[in-house]
């Protein structure tokens, strides 16, 4: 599912439709976004989410919950710490001209 509002710390609320396909976001809990930058709108998107529940990541966008179901995730379920840890190292070796 893609779509919500999140309240920013200034008092802005950004808002967005729901819909596609994945899990909404539930208020008041934790996640890691991957934003995308949507230059022409002045504005991010939202590539994907996880969940950080009780210490642990779980999957939320489409393609995450896909590999839960074929038994493929590498990070659904894992803790944060190494969830993190994971995150570090694939963001050193990101390169902006191959986002891919």
């Amino acid at each position: 599912m893609d779509g919500g509002a999140l309240d920013l710390p200034d008092g802005r609320i950004i808002r967005e439709p729901v819909s596609g396909s994945g899990n909404e976001f539930l208020l008041k809990h934790r996640y890691v976004m991957f934003l995308i930058s949507l230059t022409t709108l002045d504005a991010f998107g939202c590539r994907k989410a996880w969940l950080l529940d009780g210490g642990h990541a779980v999957a939320v966008s489409a393609d995450d919950l896909a590999r839960v179901a074929n038994r493929t995730s590498t990070y659904n379920g894992i803790d944060e710490a190494t969830f993190f840890a994971a995150l570090a190292k694939v963001n050193a070796s990101w390169d902006p001209q191959n986002p891919h």
